[in-house]
């Protein structure tokens, strides 16, 4: 058996310091460029949460489609932010450039917790690895191409799975960290409400050392603080609105991915055909000036999605395999997720990822779970419809196992 010397270990060393800094520094520049060309921080497309936020600072109401009709469409988060934002620094530059730094801020962040996981479930060389797969990962840096809340929650849900796997070691004020962070992810995505459902396998799984009495003791502090960030959400919706709700746009997001012209994408054509296809709604889309208005639009969606399901099974299996496509490999409907460049090293994780844990590491609650988060996501897309940023939020589980295939 050859030794190596340690001269040789010496110059591996900083050969492997040299790539994870200049992974690092490629890394912020290419979410730095991205944010900057194509986001514009002077003038920004801040899509439906501009408009909240404008109205919110500029009439006093969380508002979308009229400035003095209270709206629940949008979760609150990312809307509140800008807002904030705005009440300090006026409506204009320095708001948007600081809501620029926020973002990169977070993006930056995110490799930085994928290679803490990385180290709590392999070990320190895949966590190398892992750091400089996400430092370049192209998904992960077009998560900074536009200003979404979208590096904000994805790093919430990444830190809270960072938690609960070492929820073991730190007891109780772990898991309650856990549900606060979830319960943050959920301002910005509902859907956020269902990761409790891997996150709490996990916490289950993680304190074996405990009775079943008391772990279920500990789910329950789990989702009650999920939920607290929600609870003035929802109380304030059953002020407004009269009945406790999370959202009024569940409707219109359901008949997206469930009508005749869609192909399983959030790209496809809106409000003028859907008006052919499914009726002229109860409220003209584009002149909604009361707060009932907007839970009757969401009545007429989710009925015709619904409706529309229900009487062509056939399509819907057609779309239910369309979506899985999209999602799973690339939605080629989309201008930068058909780029090969973009969607082979995500389509290439997840397969080389999914086969490595199957050998590997089937068996580890902690790679069961970061599997059933991605799970997760990808069920919510297939019942709705799929956008590329929906994976993007969770790109980072495959590349960990392709981390993990690659480093070992």
């Amino acid at each position: 058996m050859i030794v190596p010397s340690s001269s040789a270990g010496r110059t591996s060393d900083t050969t492997g310091r040299v790539v994870i800094i200049g992974a690092a520094v490629l890394g912020i520049a290419a979410r730095v460029g991205v944010l900057v060309w194509h986001g514009n921080p002077s003038d920004p497309n801040l899509w439906e949460f501009g408009t909240i936020a404008r109205n919110l600072v500029e009439h006093g109401t969380f508002a979308f489609y009229h400035p003095a009709a209270a709206s629940a469409y949008m979760p609150p988060g990312f809307p509140l932010i800008i807002a904030g934002l705005y009440t300090v620094f006026g409506i204009g530059h320095a708001a948007h450039w600081i809501l620029a730094a926020m973002l990169l801020t977070a993006g930056i962040a995110l490799p930085f917790v994928v290679r803490r996981i990385a180290a709590h479930v392999w070990d320190h060389d895949v966590a190398a690895v892992a750091f400089v797969f996400a430092m370049l990962w192209p998904h992960l840096i077009l998560m900074n191409a536009g200003f979404t809340g979208l590096p904000v929650s994805t790093l919430l849900l990444a830190l809270a799975v960072t938690v609960a796997i070492d929820v073991h070691a730190n007891g109780l004020g772990s898991v309650a960290a856990c549900g606060l962070l979830l319960g943050g992810y959920s301002l910005f995505r509902f859907e956020g409400l269902l990761f409790v459902l891997p996150i709490g396998y996990l916490v289950f799984r993680r304190m074996s050392n405990r009775n079943v009495k008391a772990r279920i003791g500990v789910l329950a502090v789990l989702i009650a603080l999920t939920i607290t960030p929600l609870v003035p959400w929802v109380a304030r919706n059953y002020a407004v609105f009269g009945t406790p709700l999370l959202s009024t746009s569940a409707g219109f997001n359901l008949a997206r991915g469930h009508n005749a012209i869609t192909v399983g994408t959030g790209r496809d054509p809106r409000t003028g055909e859907w008006a052919e296809l499914l009726g002229n709604p109860p409220v003209a889309l584009d002149d909604i000036d009361e707060s009932a208005d907007e839970l009757a639009r969401d009545r007429y969606f989710r009925a015709a999605a619904i409706e529309y399901a229900r009487s062509h099974l056939v399509r819907e299996l057609t779309l239910t395999a369309r979506k899985a496509f999209f999602f799973l490999v690339a939605d080629f409907t989309h201008p930068a997720d058909r780029l090969l460049i973009v969607w082979t090293p995500t389509f290439v994780a997840f397969v080389l990822g999914f086969w490595y844990w199957i050998r590997k590491g089937r068996n580890d609650p902690a790679q069961q779970a970061l599997w059933l988060v991605f799970a997760v996501q990808l069920g919510v897309a297939m019942v709705f419809f799929v956008v590329p940023r929906y994976r993007m939020a969770v790109a980072w589980v495959p590349l960990l196992f392709f981390a993990a295939w690659y480093a070992r």
